[in-house]
């Protein structure tokens, strides 16, 4: 190959590696995926938990999937939750079953205890990229 051929080749490929690291942090986990993973639990410390996710490759090996930006209600949780974890994005969690009324957002981090104020009071959730419009 000439040096003229493998230029364009060689730009084309540093042009995609830089917009690929532009992307926010929140949207880009360190392993390369690109989706949200939510793990809301009935015991304090992250223990007796239901694992979600938004995509293929997340976190959790055997996790449901939900729809971003959808409500999705708490079911056998129902007023359960003691502890979580959501990376990737934000989540929402609500009272009523229709995410009537917002409790408290998450933003990539983990809650091992949530106190008395929030601990068993969510019936559904959501999430998104960002806390906004949740």
């Amino acid at each position: 190959m000439h040096f003229t051929t493998v230029l364009p080749l060689l730009l084309a490929a540093l042009t995609a590696t830089a917009a690929a690291a532009a992307l926010p942090a929140a949207q880009i986990t360190s392993y390369g995926y690109q989706g949200i993973d939510l793990a809301y639990c009935a015991s304090a410390d992250l223990k007796d938990c239901a694992y979600w996710t938004s995509g293929p490759g997340g976190r959790f090996a055997s996790a449901d999937r939900f729809e971003e930006g959808a409500c999705t209600t708490l079911k056998a949780f129902d007023r359960r939750i003691s502890s979580y974890t959501v990376e990737g994005g934000c989540c929402g969690f609500y009272a009523g079953d229709k995410c009537e009324r917002l409790l408290w957002t998450a933003n990539n981090k983990p809650a091992k205890e949530l106190g008395a104020a929030r601990d068993d009071k969510a019936e559904s959730w959501k999430c998104g990229r960002a806390c906004q419009g949740l």
